[in-house]
């Protein structure tokens, strides 16, 4: 153990602990301590005369002697705060302050956790507790340690554990008529007799459990018992035939006949099915019997067993059978030999009741088809919910004020007097502000007629406070621009990779993945728009807006103008290449032309970047267009995207539709 001195506290369970000087003094002004028996260094001593634990060396920390286990403590007051605090350690420094405060020590106070329950403090500390030899004072709170270079320790390094204070006290008495032989003889003696009642003590409780033990053992044995007599009972009533077995006959996929009894030959059979392979066992005729009919029976077909319980369809054994009710009709089948018909079987039983279910529902259909064919579907669904409420076993409970969101109680819908349901208000189209109002009126001019929802008559409290917002982020003559470029964007018509329509809703409080509001990308030219009316058929490119100097395209910045001049490239492009295309004068070359004007005239400019980087090379296969593309992306991407626009267009041109080939594939295409 090294004496260097340090911040950082020891790690573990190790002997470098030691008791702090404040909680200390009290004690040794109390008791006037003579030696400290297990000191690792002289820093940790709280006496001047000090001993070493085993294992330390006494002229490197300077102590009196080594291994104070070993030397005798005989009138001295002794203070022992034995470190580590393991198992070991704490009982052989326990068992040595009894052996000195019987042997003459003055007094000796043992500082140890308060672990009660160990072997060493019930072996040592307890009996003289007990007997009142020694006495244990419990410090209040937990004691903190120090440690070499830290002798008060630091805060939150306190210990584990509850702390004990053992003191054993010498006795006074009278000096016996023998002097010190006869003192040393009667410590001894009381010595004697505390290890006599120790073993007393540990006797009792080995026979208190070896007691218990047997207790428990004889438990098991009549448990034991008892189930044996159980199954003996049980064996006796099966050899007796009382138990309701049946004796079966069934047929394996070979046509051999097997002779068993079971409690259950459904099952039986079901299990045999198991292991039978590809055959099927069927289950011929059952009735009631036990183990000595099936015995006199495979002694009378004993000439024609073949293996265990089965034996050869001879005529006999089929005669026998076919005396019997079949299976299927014997769940209460007879004894054997019994006439008895059997009763209405379970699969007739089955049957009529299927029967009366696909009469009901087809009874449902009927009054269904009347009902639509009769009302318009809103009094259709209507009288529907009412006669399902009507003709619910359910009793319906009164109409209630105080509505429980979250109830699964079934409400009716009764007006409640002075309440007003402030979740489902609405205003009408004449209620609502005024900018509201012509940002509405915008909406249904603008875009309804082009396929898009209208905005309703009824606004919503959350509809008209998005619009609100709406109106002050941006004024209303910005939002009427925008809605008059919604029915000319794709994207807002659903026809790139969203596939969705726009919505009010998204137009008012959306955004984009890239973060940008859609208002804001339709009005910068982030988004690509079909040509005008005017001049699509003028053969004019539609301009390109980059933005006013202080709107909002500013915020856009560079990647915008690069989007806008990258599309318009790429439009630049396509018109070069259908001039090109124009040049082919095969018949597939020509109608794949004409194909791609369609596209043009019908606004699909944004489809051309990709329709004219393919090239025609033949009709084939009963009216099959044949087109190169690129390469394998390439083919993937215009057949998800663009087929079925294809095919409309070629349609009308009298073809079925396209075939994509590669160019290392085109090369023997003719």
């Amino acid at each position: 153990m090294g004496t260097a001195a340090r911040v950082l506290p020891p790690k573990g369970n190790t002997a470098e602990w030691y008791t702090r000087r404040t909680d200390f003094n009290p004690l040794n002004e109390e008791f006037g301590f003579t030696v400290d028996v297990c000191a690792a260094t002289r820093e940790a001593a709280k006496v001047p005369r000090f001993f070493c634990p085993p294992g330390v060396d006494p002229s490197l920390v300077g102590a009196v002697a080594t291994d104070g286990l070993a030397q005798s403590w005989r009138g001295e007051r002794v203070w022992c705060n034995p470190g580590p605090y393991d198992a070991r350690s704490l009982s052989l420094w326990a068992k040595k302050c009894a052996s000195e405060a019987d042997n003459g020590a003055e007094l000796v106070v043992l500082a140890v956790p308060a672990w009660t329950d160990r072997g060493w403090w019930q072996d040592y500390v307890e009996p003289a507790l007990q007997t009142g030899h020694a006495e244990m004072r419990r410090p209040r709170g937990r004691w903190r340690f120090g440690w070499p270079g830290c002798p008060d320790g630091l805060p939150g390094h306190g210990g584990k554990f509850p702390q004990a204070l053992v003191i054993w006290r010498r006795q006074a008495r009278e000096p016996p008529a023998g002097g010190g032989d006869a003192e040393h003889l009667l410590q001894s003696e009381r010595a004697a007799r505390l290890r006599a009642e120790r073993a007393r003590i540990r006797a009792e409780g080995e026979l208190a459990g070896w007691l218990k033990g047997v207790e428990l053992f004889r438990a098991q044995a009549a448990a034991l018992e008892a189930t044996a007599d159980a199954l003996r009972q049980q064996s006796e009533l099966n050899r007796s035939g009382k138990r309701r077995t049946k004796v079966y006959f069934a047929r394996g996929p070979t046509g051999n006949i097997k002779i068993g009894v079971s409690a259950n030959p459904w099952a039986r059979v079901a299990s045999l099915q198991t292991g039978a392979g590809g055959g099927k066992i069927v289950l011929l005729a059952i009735v009631d019997g036990g183990v000595e009919d099936e015995r006199r029976l495979h002694e009378r077909f004993a000439s024609t067993r073949l293996v265990g319980e089965w034996f050869s369809p001879t005529p006999e054994i089929l005669e026998l059978i076919a005396s019997f009710p079949p299976a299927e009709d014997s769940r209460h089948a007879q004894t054997v030999g019994a006439t008895e018909p059997p009763s209405v079987t379970p699969s007739v039983t089955q049957e009529e009741r299927e029967k009366r279910k696909r009469e009901l529902a087809r009874t449902r259909q009927r009054n269904c088809r009347a009902r639509k064919g009769s009302v318009t579907p809103s009094v259709t669904q209507g009288e529907e919910k009412k006669e399902r409420l009507s003709t619910s076993p359910l009793p319906l409970p009164p109409p209630s004020v105080s509505e429980k969101r979250g109830s699964l109680a079934l409400v009716t819908a009764a007006p409640r007097d002075g309440v007003r349901d402030t979740r489902r208000e609405h205003h009408t189209s004449a209620s609502l502000p005024a900018e509201v109002q012509a940002l509405r009126s915008a909406w249904n001019e603008l875009v309804a007629p082009h396929g898009f929802p209208a905005w309703g008559e009824r606004t919503s409290k959350r509809l008209l406070g998005d619009a609100q917002d709406a109106l002050d982020r941006r004024p209303l003559e910005e939002w009427q621009k925008a809605f008059a470029l919604v029915p000319r964007a794709p994207v807002c018509r659903g026809e790139l990779g969203s596939r969705q329509r726009a919505s009010l809703v998204w137009l008012l409080v959306g955004q984009t993945r890239e973060g940008y509001e859609p208002a804001e990308c339709l009005l910068t030219g982030r988004w690509s728009l079909d040509p005008e009316p005017g001049q699509e058929t003028a053969g004019v490119r539609p301009p390109v807006a980059h933005g006013r100097p202080g709107n909002r395209a500013e915020r856009l910045g560079a990647e915008a103008r690069a989007t806008v001049e990258r599309e318009q490239e790429e439009l630049c492009a396509s018109e070069s290449q259908m001039e090109a295309l124009a040049r082919d004068d095969s018949p597939a070359g020509r109608l794949w032309h004409v194909a791609l004007e369609e596209v043009q005239r019908d606004g699909r400019t944004y489809a051309l970047q990709w329709l004219t980087r393919m090239r025609a090379l033949a009709i084939v296969d009963e009216g099959l267009l044949l087109l190169e593309c690129p390469d394998r992306f390439f083919r993937d991407w215009v057949d998800d995207h663009y087929r079925e626009l294809l095919e409309r267009h070629l349609s009308s041109r009298g073809l079925a539709g396209v075939r994509y080939v590669l160019p290392e594939d085109a090369g023997g295409t003719p």
